[in-house]
């Protein structure tokens, strides 16, 4: 352990090739995690992973909303970092996406991972949403995708089920997705309700 604070950990990050994907993947880096970059634009996510550095980052290209490039995604991201502790879904949060992303991509990526960590019975899972700090959700022009999309209550829900096998999952505010993510993902710590 370097006491860096994720020292040890690897850490996935979707749609991490720009914005608030990149900055949580510098976050988690800069903690001691180890970050496999996602991002289904290739170039992108390889010059977040080449400015984070070839010791702390790898670039994977996948689209989320494609199961079986998600499965090799998590796959090579385990063969090069190790099994993966984190896992930060920020995939079409921004700008907002379609359902089939904001949705579909959080439970196809989020399975794939969940799906391994139950074995290893540790882990955390965080969806990062548009939504306000409070949970309100005030109605919107231009956002019916986003709404109809139920990435941070499914996020929560798999939370539940997942607790049995020491995983933890939660859904964060964008805006307070930096300030959070490295509490979230620390294995003696637990969430606090929402």
């Amino acid at each position: 352990m370097d006491g860096t604070p994720l020292a040890g950990t690897a850490a996935l990050v979707t749609g991490a090739g720009r914005g608030v994907g990149a900055a949580l993947a510098r976050t988690l880096a800069a903690a001691g995690a180890r970050v496999a970059v996602l991002d289904r634009d290739a170039a992108v996510a390889r010059a977040v992973a080449a400015e984070i550095g070839p010791e702390r980052a790898i670039a994977v290209a996948a689209d989320v909303f494609d199961g079986d490039a998600v499965e090799a995604a998590v796959a090579r991201a385990e063969r090069e970092l190790g099994p993966v502790g984190l896992l930060v879904n920020v995939a079409g949060i921004e700008p907002p996406g379609a359902f089939a992303v904001d949705a579909t991509g959080v439970f196809l990526v989020s399975r794939e991972v969940a799906r391994r960590m139950v074995g290893r019975r540790t882990g955390a899972i965080v969806t990062v949403t548009d939504e306000p700090a409070a949970g309100v959700r005030f109605p919107r022009a231009r956002r019916t995708p986003g709404a109809a999309s139920t990435a941070a209550q499914f996020t929560r829900c798999l939370g539940a089920e997942l607790a049995g096998y020491g995983i933890r999952c939660d859904a964060v505010p964008m805006g307070r997705a930096r300030a959070e993510i490295v509490r979230l993902a620390l294995p003696h710590r637990a969430l606090a309700p929402r």
